[in-house]
């Protein structure tokens, strides 16, 4: 049986207090141009991730700017080997994370 790679991320580093991540996915975002500057996490441990055999899960936490997400899921849906995408959302109610799947294919 594989065991498969979760990798907790989040969107922007510094615009919430976030629970334990490995960081942040993007380091800057382009108005004009309305495209995301990946971040060295991104580039060179969850990009090469695409092109490999091993199945994984992206967990991520959503710290804000639409367009910077749409992108990232736009990146994420090209990933054949991507075995789910989740979103984790604030929710100001509970003070707690609430998960949106995305992208779930079984194992």
């Amino acid at each position: 049986m594989n065991v498969m790679t979760t990798i907790k991320v989040c969107l922007f580093d510094g615009r919430h207090d976030l629970p334990e991540n490995a960081g942040a996915i993007i380091q800057s975002f382009d108005f004009e141009t309305m495209k995301p500057e990946y971040s060295e996490l991104f580039n060179e441990q969850i990009f090469p991730l695409f092109f490999s055999k091993e199945k994984f899960c992206v967990e991520l936490y959503v710290t804000g700017l639409t367009p910077a997400l749409t992108d990232v899921i736009r990146e994420f849906a090209m990933a054949e080997c991507l075995n789910s995408l989740v979103l984790l959302h604030f929710n100001h109610a509970t003070s707690d994370y609430v998960k949106q799947y995305m992208k779930v294919y079984d194992a």
